[in-house]
């Protein structure tokens, strides 16, 4: 601890970025030695994130930190034990830009989401507690400039309330409850989406996206999973009803069983998202499906300029023949 006093002292004014692991801190001197140099450098700290396990660590750290100021924090992040209140600065952060939630079964303050107001980035990986659904949306809907928001293994409620995000521009939705959360954001400016391992996946998001227009500035779209606990093909569960509800979109990523993304590409041949200029699919397509789409929206003038086969990227600058193009592709994956 010394050492890091030494390094501080030497450090200052210099903004700091600190990770504080009190995973193995058995030993409550330490512990609060380790809090009480976090508290100290508040100050000019401009990223922390606190790590913590056991319960009383957990309690200390929100005892300390409940009402001080860090007035130059952008990023917290906060993984702690289940069941605790979380530990915020309640007493400022004007700066904060940044959130990162991990295991956030926590009890969280009634008031917690007015500190959220300037927050752009918001990340929370699990969240279980389904007796906090209104702390929770208050949390999500707290800040009006969030711009992206990422959502792990969150459990989101069938007939939970529209959760109304006017700002937000990036969405990224991991596990189970995927069918879910689509059902309830309501996300108008919303430009990227990602979608991973969505097990529970099933037709009713056609209803969802194609009948409300849920995202009609969509300009990405990311789906990443396998169909072996789909009852549908990936493109009726997941691209379908997205090509009439988003024709803005430019960039369509598939991490899914060649299959599955060979079934997408030949439902792309008749004119559906005629703005796509990037395209990203699974090696093992069989090279005609993939030869027979890019060919048909070339004669329709609806270039993919960015093709993206397994690991090999493949670009058809502006100078290309489009003839040439193909055929490169072509030579290419015969070679396969």
């Amino acid at each position: 601890m010394e050492f890091y006093h030494l390094c501080l002292e030497r450090s200052d004014p210099a903004h700091l970025s600190l990770y504080l692991s009190l995973r193995n801190y058995d030993d409550d001197q330490r512990m609060d030695a380790a809090i009480e140099l976090v508290v100290g450098q508040l100050f000019r700290l401009r990223s922390l994130h606190i790590y913590a396990v056991r319960p009383s660590v957990t309690r200390s750290i929100f005892t300390e930190l409940s009402d001080k100021v860090a007035p130059v924090l952008q990023h917290y992040g906060i993984d702690c034990t289940r069941g605790h209140n979380m530990p915020f600065l309640t007493g400022g952060t004007p700066c904060l830009r940044s959130v990162d939630i991990v295991d956030c079964s926590h009890r969280y303050s009634s008031n917690l989401s007015a500190y959220f107001r300037t927050v752009t980035t918001l990340r929370i990986d699990q969240c279980e507690e389904q007796d906090q659904e209104d702390e929770i949306v208050a949390l999500l809907t707290a800040s009006p400039v969030l711009d992206s928001l990422t959502l792990i293994e969150f459990q989101c409620w069938t007939d939970s309330p529209k959760i109304c995000l006017p700002s937000l521009r990036s969405l990224s939705v991991v596990g189970i409850f995927a069918d879910n959360i689509l059902g309830v954001i309501d996300a108008p400016a919303l430009q990227a989406l990602s979608v991973t391992q969505p097990h529970n996946f099933s037709t009713s998001v056609c209803d969802v996206v194609s009948k409300t227009n849920k995202f009609p500035q969509l300009r990405s779209l990311l789906f990443r999973g396998s169909n072996s606990t789909y009852r549908w093909s990936t493109d009726t569960i997941m691209t379908t009803p997205f090509k009439w509800a988003t024709p803005l979109l430019e960039d369509l990523s598939l991490h899914v069983l060649p299959s599955e993304a060979a079934s997408v590409l030949a439902n792309l041949r008749d004119g559906e998202w005629p703005l796509l200029r990037s395209l990203s699919v699974p090696a093992g397509i069989p090279a005609t499906t993939l030869h027979a789409t890019l060919k048909s929206r070339f004669v329709a003038q609806q270039y993919i300029r960015e093709l993206r086969y397994g690991d090999t990227l493949y670009v058809f600058r502006r100078t290309d023949a489009p003839e040439a193009f193909l055929q490169r592709v072509w030579e290419t994956l015969g070679e396969e």
